[in-house]
């Protein structure tokens, strides 16, 4: 008969196996949506008109922008574990600039034992929620700003 421990065990190498041979497909999956939510972004926001993606490599991928106001955003994947973004800001040429990173998005696998995203307040993330919350900064950063 089959311990708990075994069990257990057992359970987590099932997830391992989910997370390493789909985590890929997730990561592109993200990557497409970020890149669709910029785009329509880009069209909507007159002051973000100069965002552009790319890709360096195949773990990561940014959204700049190449003249004043400047704003980066780093997406980094680590392999088979998390996704996680550094974000620069400088907002005109006589102010110091921000930097700051997101949550962590790790890898898990939902109850239909489909792998997803996580952070610790949820669970079964699809890759549009990690991008619309990966990109929440920057939608702040275009929003028009109040003169008193």
């Amino acid at each position: 008969m089959e311990s708990e421990a075994d069990k257990a065990r057992d359970e987590r190498l099932g997830v391992s196996d989910v997370i390493r041979s789909g985590y890929r497909d997730l990561w592109a999956a993200l990557v497409e949506c970020v890149r669709n939510e910029i785009k329509e972004f880009s069209k909507s926001v007159p002051r973000a008109r100069h965002l552009a993606c790319s890709s360096p490599d195949e773990d990561s991928f940014t959204i700049s922008t190449s003249v004043q106001p400047l704003i980066t955003l780093r997406i980094i994947l680590s392999p088979e574990s998390h996704v996680v973004a550094y974000r620069t800001e400088i907002p005109s040429p006589f102010s110091a600039g921000l930097s700051a990173v997101s949550p962590k998005f790790k890898f898990a696998v939902d109850r239909e034992w489909k792998i997803c995203f996580t952070d610790d307040e949820s669970t079964a993330l699809h890759p549009v929620q990690v991008a619309a919350r990966l990109l929440e900064p920057v939608g702040r950063f275009f929003e028009p700003k109040t003169v008193r």
